[in-house]
């Protein structure tokens, strides 16, 4: 019996599913986010991700990280009613869940 095109789709997509999986990636990059086939998710790539979104060298004034205002534990945003960012600049609203 002669398998439908799509068993071949869906068997790739539970292998991919079962390989980020392993890769205890993020929360908020969930198995079924697309990811190119000529740049795999990688162990080092997570990784990498986890230090920069932690490393305040990346803003302007080197004062905040990604994490300083999308705080994992508050559904990746803060408790204050509009956002502060580099240089004290206050923001016209919340900071966005990511």
């Amino acid at each position: 019996m002669r398998r439908p095109a799509s068993c071949g789709v869906l068997a790739a997509g539970v292998l991919a599913v079962a390989s980020v999986a392993a890769l205890d990636p993020p929360l908020g990059l969930d198995a079924y986010m697309p990811i190119s086939e000529g740049n795999p998710l990688t162990a080092e790539k997570v990784a990498l991700g986890r230090r920069l979104f932690s490393d305040p060298i990346l803003s302007a004034d080197e004062s905040l990280a990604c994490s300083s205002c999308h705080d994992p534990d508050r559904a990746f945003t803060d408790d204050r009613s509009k956002a502060v960012g580099v240089f004290g600049r206050v923001g016209p609203r919340r900071v966005p869940k990511l």
